[in-house]
């Protein structure tokens, strides 16, 4: 019994004293990373390939200007391609290049605003 109170007593205090916010370890990291605060003033593109098990590799072009704060991303996935494009406030969302989508189409394939301002953030 003292020796559960005792793993349980410094669980408790490792955990309390992790108390750094999601916020507060993303700037810790930003400045790790970005010590002469080139960041804000990022503008690029660059490509990332996502690899899955059991799935086909997913290819995605993303550019970046955040002066302009504008976001694109194209990605590519065996015969679907899907783009979401961020300028300013004005969002464009894309299934295969088509731009007039439908309710349904845009359900199928989760595509939405917020989920293109989740990949830009």
């Amino acid at each position: 019994m003292k020796y559960l109170i005792l793993v349980l007593l410094s669980f408790s205090l490792t955990a309390s004293s992790q108390t750094l916010s999601s916020e507060d370890l993303l700037d810790k990291t930003i400045s790790y990373h970005d010590p002469n605060s080139h960041w804000s003033t990022f503008k690029g593109e660059f490509k990332v390939t996502m690899e899955t098990p059991n799935s086909s590799d997913r290819e995605s072009e993303i550019r970046i200007d955040l002066p302009a704060e504008y976001f694109s991303v194209k990605a590519s996935r065996d015969t679907i391609t899907t783009e979401y494009e961020l300028n300013k406030s004005e969002c464009k969302i894309r299934l295969n290049g088509l731009s007039n989508l439908s309710e349904g189409q845009l359900k199928t394939n989760r595509l939405s605003c917020e989920r293109a301002n989740m990949y830009k953030n």
